[in-house]
């Protein structure tokens, strides 16, 4: 008489066989690959986000989130995706995460502080440009004049017209001639120029002029939300990598 078969009890999935035991070099071997694999995805992502594609963008940075799922600078680029999208949701989970998974990831930072400005809460944005600066510096990203830009308007809203002047020198001599933010950080600088001689005279009408200045180049401070857009978001290493 044969004896029963065994059964799983109902509460026990069966468990599958385990994998045949792999040497170190080709574990390595394997990883090696899918790295290199999401790293083809991303450059791909970042040419259709380049050309205004991005909902091929968002498909191919998820594909290599998928074969590198520990890259921080992946997430922080998603991220601005999803900001450009205006999917602020979104944007705000993939920067946190990328920040999580590496404290000194700039873009996220920088995603951050563009997050915190367009909900007007200035002191949060510039505390998180201050670390994208921080984070960012010796690999080109202290060049860059959208970060520039958004520290001076906070600056001058937030009543520091002597700062805001300085650093909105900086977002104009960073912009391309030929970029269009150029002309609006121009125009931001008349604005906080002329705020200058009260700050040292009349501390106490500086908050009517400041929120005198912040009004009245509303659509510049449109143009000034766009720079997530608008701007680049290579990285230097993987510009480094361009053959």
């Amino acid at each position: 008489m044969s004896q029963p078969k065994q059964l799983n009890p109902p509460s026990q999935p069966a468990l599958p066989e385990p994998a045949p035991a792999q040497s170190p070099r080709e574990l390595a071997r394997q990883l090696g690959l899918k790295r290199t694999t999401g790293e083809a995805y991303y450059r791909r992502s970042l040419q259709a986000y380049e050309t205004g594609d991005f909902e091929n963008a968002l498909a191919d940075v998820s594909e290599a989130i998928y074969y590198d799922v520990n890259h921080a600078e992946y997430y922080a680029t998603r991220g601005f995706y999803f900001l450009a999208d205006n999917k602020k949701d979104e944007a705000k989970l993939d920067f946190n995460y990328a920040i999580q998974l590496k404290r000194r990831e700039w873009i996220a930072h920088f995603g951050l502080g563009v997050l915190a400005f367009n909900e007007a809460n200035y002191q949060e944005a510039l505390a998180h440009f201050e670390d994208a600066l921080r984070f960012g510096h010796g690999r080109g990203h202290e060049r860059r004049a959208e970060l520039w830009f958004y520290r001076a308007v906070a600056h001058h809203i937030l009543g520091d017209d002597a700062q805001a002047g300085a650093e909105i020198d900086k977002a104009i001599a960073y912009f391309d001639d030929n970029d269009k933010r150029q002309k609006d950080a121009r125009a931001w600088k008349k604005e906080i120029v002329k705020d200058l001689p009260q700050a040292s005279s009349k501390p106490a009408k500086k908050a009517r002029g400041n929120k005198k200045a912040a009004e009245s180049p509303r659509e510049n401070l449109r143009d000034l939300a766009e720079a997530a857009k608008n701007a680049p978001l290579e990285s230097a290493s993987a510009a480094d990598k361009k053959p």
